[in-house]
């Protein structure tokens, strides 16, 4: 299923209509609760190798006015239940 079949089919899916996911410079970002949620891929490179072998995943968010918030206050805002 292509990306842009994905996200649609998640957008539609969501019930909520708290959530929103689309592309932003090539990568699938998120609005979620009033923060914009996005991954960050960093390679993991074995040195000796000379190879990556995997990826470190962390969370980028940021509030409507661009304001960095760091990952352990988007987890709980995503975390606590709707009102």
């Amino acid at each position: 299923m292509p990306l842009t079949d994905l996200i649609r089919y998640f957008n539609t899916a969501d019930t909520s209509e708290e959530s929103t996911l689309y592309v932003q410079d090539g990568r699938v970002a998120a609005w979620h609760r009033g923060l914009q949620m996005s991954s960050l891929f960093q390679p993991i490179v074995d040195l000796r190798e000379e190879r990556i072998v995997g990826h470190m995943a962390s969370l980028s968010a940021q509030q409507e006015d661009e304001t960095p918030v760091s990952s352990e206050v988007a987890y709980a805002a995503a975390s606590r239940r709707p009102r």
